[in-house]
Order: structure tokens, then sequence, then C-alpha cells
């Protein structure tokens, strides 16, 4: 199975301009794809027990009926609420300074998913000292298929492009994917 990548599925509030008032742009396919208000969400993901499910926000809860699994997420202040589900993902974590920083991954990408976590932990201990401790409980990078930028950042999810994990792929000085 593909990840399914459910970014930008759900209501939000535009972003408010003291100046100019609701921010309604449309979204961008260049950059950051929205400007909005933060919120609270709590979110509720049903789905056969099998899949990998990997969203913004903290699990606490969760049941199984009937073979379907039931999740209950919560945010703290969050520009949005992503849901990536995959029937195969695999992961692997880092500690950095309390903060699990977890790569999820598809099947024979173990290799590239080393290299994503080793970057992402050097990443997050660099943020940390400039910044102090991450707020929340850790961010997730996920393998996803994109077809145009090589990552993009969510709340608490970085997707980042399937050729970064295959060994293949690498980022270029421009930030764009090339290919030995």
């Amino acid at each position: 199975m593909v990840a399914v990548s459910l970014a930008h599925r759900s209501p939000i509030l535009a972003g408010h301009d003291d100046a100019s008032g609701w921010v309604l742009d449309p979204i961008s396919v260049n950059e950051d794809l929205l400007f909005s208000t933060t919120a609270l969400y709590r979110a509720i993901v049903s789905a056969p027990d099998e899949p990998v499910v990997v969203t913004s926000g903290s699990l606490v809860a969760e049941s199984v009926e009937d073979g379907t699994l039931e999740r209950e997420y919560v945010t703290g202040p969050a520009r949005e609420f992503t849901v990536t589900v995959d029937d195969d993902f695999e992961s692997m974590s880092a500690i950095v300074d309390g903060t699990t920083v977890t790569v999820w991954y598809n099947p024979g990408h173990a290799r590239g998913a080393e290299d994503i976590l080793s970057e992402g932990a050097r990443s997050l201990a660099h943020v940390n000292h400039l910044s102090g401790t991450y707020p929340f409980d850790g961010p997730d990078l996920v393998e996803l298929r994109m077809f145009e930028p090589s990552g993009i950042e969510y709340s608490q999810i970085v997707g980042l492009d399937t050729t970064l994990f295959d060994e293949r792929g690498t980022l270029d000085s421009q930030g764009g994917i090339s290919s030995p």
C-alpha cells in the first residue's frame, strides 16, 4: 500500500492580520501552503487495526472493537491536523534532549531512514540549543510520495519524498532531489 496522507483535509481557521483582516489567499503550490490561526485539535481516527497511523498530536486513548481500531489524538497549538496511513511502515527513533524523533519508512529503505534519523536528530539538537526544548511529544519524519517539493512541514510531521529514502536520492544545494 502506498502511504495515504490526509494533510489539509480538516477545517482550519484562516489567518488574521490586524492591518488587512482575514487572509484568504489561495493555497500556494510553491512554498508554505497556507497561513492559518493555530488551534487545539481533538481527532478520532478509526481504521482496521493493521495500518500504521501517524498523526499530528499525541495519542490519548485507543480501543479495538470488531477488528476496528479507534484512536483519539489531541494537539497543542497547531496549524492543522495531519494523518498519514500506511499498511507496512517501519519505524526507528532517537531521543534528543528528552524528545523522541521517529522516522516512518517503507520496507527496504532502512539505510536511507538511518541517515534521515541522524540528520533529524542533529537538527532538533541544534534548534533546541537555539530556541529551547521542542514543546511537543516529538516530530515524525514520514516517507511520502511527493511530487514537488522534496519535503514539507506540517504540525509535528515532516513529509519527505520517498527518493530521499532509497539511497539514490540526495538533496542538491537548492533543496531539489538529484540522483547519481
